[in-house]
């Protein structure tokens, strides 16, 4: 636990440096410029989206669009032949 722990504040420490160099932010002036803290804030925001994005993708398998589609395509010719059976068993019924 407390390696990842010490890993998380790495990566965070490490973006913090690339986001100040990157943008050549000025750290104490706040008149229209970035700083240094709303540029964190917001690269902080991504990684988590896309660490959701990521683990999203994993658990609904959604990088297997083939299969997914393959899948739903099965789905729905069973489901229409399901249909269809109701409908030929209530006009037998009439």
């Amino acid at each position: 636990m407390r390696a990842v722990i010490l890993t998380i504040l790495a990566i965070v420490f490490i973006g913090v440096i690339i986001i100040a160099v990157g943008y050549n932010i000025n750290v104490t002036e706040k008149d229209g410029r970035k700083t240094i803290t709303k540029e964190t804030v917001y690269w902080l925001k991504g990684v988590g989206n896309n660490i959701k994005g990521l683990v999203g993708m994993t658990v609904t398998q959604d990088w297997l669009p083939e299969v997914n589609k393959t899948r739903l395509n099965e789905n729905e010719t069973e489901n229409e032949k399901q249909e269809n059976q109701t409908q030929t068993l209530k006009e037998d019924k009439r």
